[in-house]
This record gives C-alpha cells, structure tokens and sequence, in this order.
C-alpha cells in the first residue's frame, strides 16, 4: 500500500468517472465511500476501488450471514482446511488474475507448469470442481468471496474496524488489558476489556480486520 513521506498509508475509491447532471452529491460520496468499504474487505491488498467495478461483491455483501457461511463452509471446512493453505490459496488467487492461463500463472509464480496442474488437480480430486473450468471458477470464487463478508451485528451499515490503540499493561504482566476498535463507517469507537478479548463471541461479530 502506499505511504506518505510521513508514512501514512492510504486508500483512494470514487463512484464513477464523472458526476452526472441531477444527480445528488450526497449519494455520490455515499457511493465512493461503499466502493472503499467494500473493497478494503475483500481485495485489502489493492489501493483504489471503483464502485462500479464492484458489482459481484456487493451483491455478496448483501446475502446474509448465516446462509453466506453456510455456502463458505461447504468448501471451505475441516476436511478442506489443511489442502486450502496459504500456498495453495495464492495459486489460486493468482491463477484467478490471470484469467486462468496456466502459462502465465506458473511464470508469475516461478513454478513449472506441471507444478500448478499438479495443484489444480489436487483441488479437483479434493473437492470436485475444476477451477480450469470456468463455471467451476465461479462457484469456487463466489465461495472463496463469501467468507470474506462481514457480518451485519455492528450498528447500520458499520462491517469494518481499525485497531488504532492497544492498552498494555506494566511488566512482569504481559495479558494485553483491552484494546479500541474504531468503526470504518461511523467512527465509532469501542473499548473491549480483557474479559471480553478471552471470549471471541463478545467481539468476532463478523467484523473484518
């Protein structure tokens, strides 16, 4: 991500190229401000977001959470949880990116050819689909997208947070005593003890680092 010279990062989205004759400022910021929130949660690693380049995840952010995970957890789960690594799931992001070219995803990953049809089929083998095929692709990419959405317990429209301060306690204890959260949407702000850190129903309310 981009830093400022004073090492402040940032994050730019916009609505669409232009604002267009009548149309209310107001929704207009709204937009770019969804655009931005949406994108912080499901593609963190990029910079800039356009709304209108957006289309599949925020329909995705908008099915409920229970019947999300519940679609999330037919491929991703215990069974699924030791093929679904770090390792694998950057191939399949990057097989993904470059539109399913298995020549173009195994030069960008340094990796023979044979290595990722290796991997592919270990997928296919394991689950059933074929992400060399397209509709497979879909269905293991909207699944892949689901368990990224957030969860709608948080205030309105609030589904994401900052972790700006951590309250640490004097040596020799070492248990963190509580931390705030700031709301992306809001700004507001919560404090959650250490009590409440232990039990992870008190504050993993789908919420989206």
């Amino acid at each position: 991500m981009p830093a400022t010279s004073t090492g402040a990062r940032y994050r730019a989205a916009w609505a669409q190229t232009c604002r267009r004759e009548g149309e209310s400022a107001i929704a207009f910021d709204r937009a770019a401000w969804r655009a931005l929130e949406i994108g912080r949660m499901f593609h963190p690693e990029k910079n800039i977001y356009a709304f209108n380049r957006l289309v599949l995840e925020r329909f995705l952010s908008e099915i409920n959470r229970e019947l999300g995970m519940r679609y999330h957890h037919m491929l991703f789960n215990r069974k699924t949880q030791r093929l679904f690594n770090e390792e694998m799931l950057h191939t399949i992001e990057m097989f993904f990116a470059k539109d399913l070219n298995l020549s173009d995803t195994a030069r960008q990953l340094y990796i023979h050819r044979n290595t990722l049809v290796y991997r592919l089929d270990k997928i296919q083998r394991q689950t059933g689909l074929d992400l060399r095929k397209f509709e497979d692709a879909i269905t293991f990419r909207m699944l892949l997208l689901l368990g990224k959405c957030t969860a709608a317990v948080p205030h309105g429209k609030e589904t994401h947070f900052m972790l700006p301060r951590v309250i640490r306690p004097q040596p020799p204890a070492t248990r963190i005593e509580s931390i705030d959260l700031e709301t992306v949407y809001s700004g507001r702000v919560l404090s959650l003890s250490c009590c409440d850190l232990i039990d992870a129903k008190q504050w993993l309310q789908g919420w989206s680092w």
